[in-house]
């Protein structure tokens, strides 16, 4: 965009204007700014300020929303343990990377499962969002696991989650960081993998996310959970109101009457919002965790991968359509 020529002796160079005489002289060059021309505001020689007409403004600002909203964050939620969250959510962000979405992970839970079930290991505290979540520095450059940006997490995020609580918006700074991260329009989809509890850094999660996605075993203790995990959704609705549950996934679906009651309660109580199941695959789960390697790269042509698969399309509909489960 072409720069504003000054020809007045109060510049001290072409397309400059000293702060000494901004007062004099602001307002009627900003009168006259065209579209795509800018004023520079110098000191010592150096740009301090930059004017633009209020037609480029309103044209960046709407460059800024159109990245922000093309950038879906979500969060995989379930206070309870054992829920498979960490998986899905890796297995998940690899899937969407393979169907050509950009995908940022965001481990938030001081497990660290979902960072060493990447392969990543030896994290160093500075990597995490710990600066973010304190002292509300930009997150730290993301590191990268087979096609996924991931920030990765740490034991020490335990303390904290427990600092959070003397912080000013304790549980809204990581929706902070994370604005910047989504004007820049870098990513397609950024999945975030809370701890299994409710402390502050699930509550962070919850206020920065667009949706949840809700894992629940097909087991009597996933039925005892629902329960706690729709209040909680409540209740982070009214911190978040944009936020919506994409759906509910059914995990560690065995072939048994047990998990088949289960799943006929869950679609009973929850209808068309449940998707899967998930089948409960020891053998594959077991062998991918500690080689760090999502289901998709370890076993590409396996059932597992296409339950996987399926529920990676269906989240990209629902996102497409702007439909909220």
């Amino acid at each position: 965009m072409a720069r504003k020529k000054l020809s007045s002796p109060a510049t001290d160079e072409a397309g400059t204007l000293s702060l000494s005489d901004a007062r004099a002289q602001l307002g009627e060059r900003v009168t006259h700014l065209k579209p795509g021309e800018r004023l520079d505001l110098t000191r010592h020689g150096k740009t301090v300020a930059t004017v633009i007409s209020p037609e480029e403004l309103q044209l960046l600002n709407l460059a800024k929303d159109a990245a922000m909203k093309s950038t879906k964050v979500l969060m995989c939620f379930n206070h309870a343990g054992g829920a498979s969250k960490s998986s899905t959510t890796r297995d998940l962000g690899y899937e969407l990377t393979q169907l050509g979405q950009k995908v940022l992970l965001i481990d938030l839970d001081p497990q660290a499962n979902l960072t060493s079930w990447l392969g990543l290991q030896n994290v160093q505290l500075s990597q995490t969002v710990n600066d973010a979540l304190l002292n509300l520095t930009p997150l730290p450059e993301p590191l990268e696991a087979h096609g996924m940006s991931i920030i990765p997490s740490h034991i020490d995020l335990s303390e904290t989650g427990e600092l959070l609580g003397v912080k000013g918006n304790g549980d809204g700074r990581l929706e902070i960081a994370l604005q910047k991260v989504r004007s820049a329009g870098i990513y397609d989809y950024i999945l975030i993998d809370p701890p299994p509890a409710l402390g502050k850094l699930t509550t962070s999660g919850a206020r920065a996310a667009d949706y949840l996605i809700v894992p629940l075993p097909a087991k009597y203790k996933g039925v005892e959970a629902l329960g706690g995990v729709q209040r909680m959704v409540s209740e982070y609705s009214v911190l978040n109101p944009k936020l919506r549950v994409a759906f509910y996934v059914v995990t560690q679906m065995e072939k048994t009457r047990h998990a088949s009651d289960v799943l006929s309660l869950y679609r009973q109580t929850l209808g068309d919002k449940v998707i899967g199941p998930i089948s409960w695959r020891p053998k594959v789960y077991n062998e991918c965790q500690p080689m760090g390697l999502p289901i998709g790269v370890m076993f590409p042509d396996d059932s597992a991968r296409a339950e996987i698969q399926e529920i990676a399309h269906k989240l990209m509909e629902v996102v497409a359509a702007g439909v909220y489960a």
